[in-house]
């Protein structure tokens, strides 16, 4: 009898499991749809940058919309209000004409102001390598290139909370995302 039991028992078991595994991923695909198709997107940031020799903090704040990508330093105030555009797959900075140069996290030129737009066209065009449940939300691990991944959590309304970026196999940027806001 105990035998005749288990085995309903178990093909239950197995399709709760495969329903939630589905579940997140099919929230995170339909995200990805919509975040498609958005007109503009912004949010700020708290963003950590590990370096080999130093860790920088930065707050930053990110709009995308027709004209483009702007990247705006919010903090550190020594110095605030420097931008990077990003139009047309390029990038200045721009600020009364200082140039700033804070370093590369890796040999592909990531740096602390590219984080955000690589974090949104990984979210956007970026392989997704896996998709599952962790601590009630939805994580994504997308494959930017053989040696860049984002690793992105979304809360359960599908708002993205925080991401990682590695490189070579080693995590460099940490974002904690606020005021996300998609059109």
């Amino acid at each position: 009898m105990k035998k005749a039991l288990l085995l309903p028992i178990m093909l239950c078991i197995l399709l709760v499991l495969s329903a939630c595994g589905g579940n997140a991923e099919d929230e995170f695909g339909s995200f990805c749809a919509e975040l498609e198709q958005a007109q503009s997107i912004g949010f700020t940031a708290k963003l950590r940058a590990e370096y080999e020799d130093k860790t920088a903090n930065f707050k930053l704040a990110y709009t995308q919309n027709a004209e483009g990508i702007k990247v705006t330093v919010i903090e550190p105030e020594t110095i605030s209000g420097i931008s990077a555009r990003v139009k047309d797959d390029s990038a200045r900075l721009e600020y009364d004409g200082v140039i700033l140069d804070i370093g590369s996290l890796d040999a592909n030129g990531l740096c602390p102001m590219s984080a955000l737009p690589v974090t949104v066209m990984a979210l956007r065009n970026a392989h997704v390598d896996s998709v599952w449940e962790e601590d009630g939300m939805t994580a994504a691990r997308l494959i930017v290139s053989d040696d860049t991944s984002v690793t992105v959590w979304l809360d359960g309304e599908m708002t993205p909370c925080s991401a990682e970026i590695s490189s070579g196999g080693k995590a460099v940027v940490f974002i904690e995302f606020c005021d996300w806001e998609m059109k």
